[in-house]
Formats: structure tokens, C-alpha cells, sequence
């Protein structure tokens, strides 16, 4: 709510796992609710904290939410780093 009455996209200090946690969460919200712009921003910040621990979870959220900014961040980190690849799960 308070994004769409400021425009401000505000997380916690609580740590980077606990804010991820939040922006999937806002993310799944965003997808169901049709708010592409908050969409964006979303992916856009798990876009930035994308690394090869949470390659597969980024993955999953990106399928199921159809955040396809992040599905094509995603092929592209595969393709830099193909190790992650034998994170992912069938």
C-alpha cells in the first residue's frame, strides 16, 4: 500500500535474506494484482542480489510469478556461470 500511495518501494533493516523474502512476497502480490510497475521494481531488486546460492530459488519465483525480466537474467547469469546448473531442481 505504501508504494501505491508514495511510489516508494521501502524494505527493512532486517538483512538481505529477510528482504528478498519480502520482495517475493510483494512480487507473487504484484503478479496476481496486475501492478506491473511494482512488478518491476521487484525483479528488478532480486535482479540485484541474484548470486549462485540463490540461483535456483530465483529460478523457481520467476516461473511461477512470470516475471520474465528475471527468467531472461536468469538464462543469461546460466549461461555466464553453467555450474549453476546443477543447483536447479527438476
Amino acid at each position: 500500500m505504501h508504494f501505491l500511495y508514495t511510489g516508494d518501494f521501502v524494505l527493512d533493516q532486517e538483512g538481505v535474506a529477510a528482504n528478498l523474502d519480502k520482495i517475493i512476497e510483494v512480487l507473487g502480490v504484484a503478479d496476481a494484482e496486475f501492478l506491473d510497475d511494482i512488478k518491476m521494481i521487484c525483479e528488478q531488486r532480486l535482479i540485484s542480489h541474484l548470486n549462485m546460492d540463490n540461483f535456483s530459488i530465483m529460478c523457481h519465483y520467476a516461473d511461477i510469478y512470470n516475471a520474465n525480466r528475471l527468467k531472461e537474467y536468469c538464462a543469461w547469469f546460466h549461461r555466464v556461470n553453467p555450474q549453476v546448473g546443477d543447483q536447479i531442481e527438476d
